[in-house]
């Protein structure tokens, strides 16, 4: 038996409503506001037409599923009904069908039909809730039969009993239908034409849960520069907010979305327009469909979907990373997640600003509904933790997709059907209410100012919070377009600092190819990393208010100056300038130690100090020849012999560190020079606190 399978890709919810259970979903087929499929062939009609959809099958024992999405909350009262006007053709059958399209398989089936001589009977089929129910046909002298006859079929769930109603008579009732599905529609058999006048689905279902104070604002199309004539999706804009990476098809296919072409981007010029789009070209691009995922801070790294060969052709499902070269971005390599599977069709995934974190949008053994959000966690031996589903808050029957972690590695946006809503897929936002990954705030939608009747997903916004990026069919040019916003404040992510510079060997102040490594200065831990650019040492890290930070750059051969940072009483966004400065290891090179502290006139280090200590325990360990001279320095506040004491003191405190991790004493020496050797004026604090330092002197390598 053939069977035609015709998908459309657009959801509907109205909120108007009716006795009892309200309206869900209305189609009464005046226009194909629903994208039914149309289609006529020596196969197959399916056609709107005043008023109605014209299905006929044409073939002997040929099977015709055509159906929409309209997704309803099946653990909940609900009622589908539709009615049908038999035209033309065989006894076999007709009627309403519904099924879970969003596997990689088939898992769940209904199908509820009538024939022309008085016959109905229900069948469901499902392969992972384990119930099969096969009804044998039966007759009915309710149902209107012959040519030109019309019959109105009801499924109706109540208190989790299914019953089948035909004119309104119930024919039977079942208990505990597991699943419904997201598909509905019709089914024709065997050269049967039909006429459908109408198809609702009612169900009472929550208000829609609006952010609050949304403000009006208006989204803009960023126009012929990025958006084509076809579909145009998957914005990634940079955190700094000057480069759009996005997705373009190639061709006008009737595919989900995700599947466009080649991976592009633009750049925005210093009018802030931007430039016109460009492709990202060999090795990003291959012949399967490609986007980028995520960019990292210092917009050098591109997380992308999908794996790839060494030739750069396409692996299969999953995620890779391309770097920034002198010369274009590296060959995508594999990202590593452990038990990684998914038994959906599409994916999609962000990236933390701190490189450290994954949110997933796949299908698992677990999900609750189709795709759920999980998390996954860096390891050290850079691989990736198996997901974990990040729990019912935020995952539904429905579809979560699209998911967007703001700079704040708090803030997360993301896209569902699965939530009372103003259309097809509405975008949400939840906070992380602590360090738990499945403890999260009760999502808010962002109102119908960014959400339509229409499609709308892919919110993601720069470090700045400023303007969030979005994709609309919503008076789009094509299919669907690239938007531009302005964020409400009650939609922000918590403020950060973008800290910016260059990585510049200290003797040439040459730029040079680096990873930058930050930590919190008060217990040592890692917060994240990044790449300066290989061609002009120009990096970015992204840093969350609150704390102090530091900060280095490191390279094989070299030796790092550090920096640090206190952002403990920044409230607001904020851009601040840094280079980095790496030094070659050579005799008589010095370094200064910017983050060892010290307790106040005391030899006793703070916690903060260990991390740069350690630091340069390993450089020793990397290099044994290398044999160091300690200096300690203090301002000129107070007794000049104290301050040769304390500086001495403070010199053997660090000896001593070194020693206690397998540095050899031999290789160290050291002396406190007090206030002798200021490398500033004594006149303010901001001055004075350079000349409280300690440094090492490379003195044999």
């Amino acid at each position: 038996m053939n069977r035609l399978i015709l998908l459309s890709i657009l959801y509907f919810f109205t909120s108007s409503c009716i006795a009892q259970l309200p309206l869900l979903f209305n189609e009464q087929f005046n226009d194909n506001t629903h994208a039914w499929p149309m289609y006529e062939d020596a196969k197959y009609n399916c056609l709107i037409k005043n008023g109605s959809y014209a299905i006929q099958e044409k073939s002997l024992e040929g099977t015709t599923f055509v159906s929409t999405p309209a997704l309803f909350d099946p653990s909940e009262d609900f009622e589908i009904e539709t009615k049908i006007t038999f035209e033309s053709g065989s006894s076999y059958g007709y009627g309403i069908c519904t099924k879970d399209l969003s596997h990689s398989k088939i898992t769940n089936e209904h199908y509820f039909t009538i024939s022309k001589n008085g016959y109905y009977r229900l069948n469901s089929y499902s392969t992972d809730k384990g119930d099969v129910i096969h009804q044998e046909w039966k007759t009915d002298p309710s149902i209107n039969q012959g040519a030109n006859q019309t019959n109105i079929l009801t499924i109706k769930q109540t208190n989790h009993k299914t019953s089948i109603l035909i004119n309104g008579k119930e024919m039977s009732t079942l208990s505990n239908i597991s699943y419904w599905g997201t598909e509905v529609g019709f089914i024709v058999y065997d050269t049967i034409s039909i006429q459908v006048d109408y198809l609702t689905i009612k169900q009472k279902h929550a208000e829609i849960n609006v952010l609050p104070n949304p403000a009006l604002l208006k989204k803009e199309n960023l126009g012929p520069s990025i958006n084509s004539k076809i579909e145009d999706v998957a914005p990634v804009i940079s955190h700094d907010g000057k480069t759009l990476y996005f997705a373009m098809r190639t061709e006008d296919k009737t595919d989900m979305l995700l599947y466009a072409g080649d991976a592009w981007y633009a750049t925005q010029n210093s009018s802030g327009n931007w430039e016109p789009k460009k492709n990202l070209g060999h090795p990003v691009n291959n012949d399967e469909a490609n986007f980028v995922i995520s960019v990292t801070p210092d917009n050098n790294s591109l997380m992308l979907n999908g794996r790839y060969t060494a030739d750069g052709k396409s692996y299969g499902d999953g995620f890779s990373i391309t770097h920034r070269e002198a010369k274009g971005w590296s060959l995508p390599e594999p990202v590593l997640v452990d038990d990684y599977y998914n038994d959906n069709e599409y994916n999609t995934f962000c990236l933390s600003a701190d490189r450290k974190t994954l949110i997933l949008s796949i299908e698992r053994k677990d999900t609750y509904g189709q795709k759920d959000l999980y998390v996954s966690f860096l390891k050290k031996d850079k691989t990736w933790t198996a997901p974990k589903n990040i729990g019912a808050t935020i995952n539904t029957y429905g579809d979560e997709g699209t998911p967007f972690l703001a700079a704040d590695g708090k803030t997360l946006y993301f896209s569902t059907n699965g939530k009372p809503g103003y259309g097809s897929a509405d975008i949400f936002l939840t906070r992380r209410k602590n360090d738990r990954w499945t403890s999260w705030t009760e999502p808010l939608n962002l109102g119908p100012q960014i959400n339509t009747q229409d499609w709308d997903a892919y919110y993601t916004l720069p470090a700045s919070g400023e303007y969030a990026y979005l994709v609309s069919s919503d008076h789009s040019t094509g299919g669907s377009d690239i938007f531009r916003v302005k964020v409400a404040e009650s939609a922000k992510p918590e403020p950060v600092v973008i800290i910016h510079g260059k990585v510049l060997d200290k003797n040439t102040k040459q730029p040079l190819a680096a990873t930058i490594n930050y930590h919190e200065l008060s217990t040592g831990n890692d917060v994240g990393s990044a790449r300066s650019n290989p061609t002009d040492g120009s990096y970015k890290i992204v840093l969350p208010y609150g704390m102090a930070y530091g900060f280095h750059a490191e390279k094989k051969d070299f030796l790092a100056e550090s920096d640090n940072i206190d952002l403990s009483t920044i409230k607001e966004y904020t851009e601040i300038e840094r280079d980095l400065y790496l030094s070659p290891i050579e005799i008589g090179k010095t370094i200064t130690l910017n983050n060892v502290f010290f307790v106040r006139s005391k030899a006793e280090l703070l916690p903060g100090s260990f991390s740069e200590l350690d630091r340069l325990v390993k450089v020793l360990a990397d290099n044994p020849e290398l044999k160091i001279e300690i200096s300690g320095h203090t301002d000129n506040i107070g007794d000049p012999a104290l301050n040769t004491k304390l500086s001495e003191d403070r010199v053997i405190t660090i000896k001593n560190y070194l020693i206690s991790k397998n540095i050899s004493t031999k290789r160290l020496s050291g002396k406190g020079y007090g206030g002798s050797k200021p490398i500033a004026s004594n006149a303010t604090e901001e001055t004075r606190k350079l000349n409280r330092r300690v440094e090492f002197i490379i003195i044999a390598k």
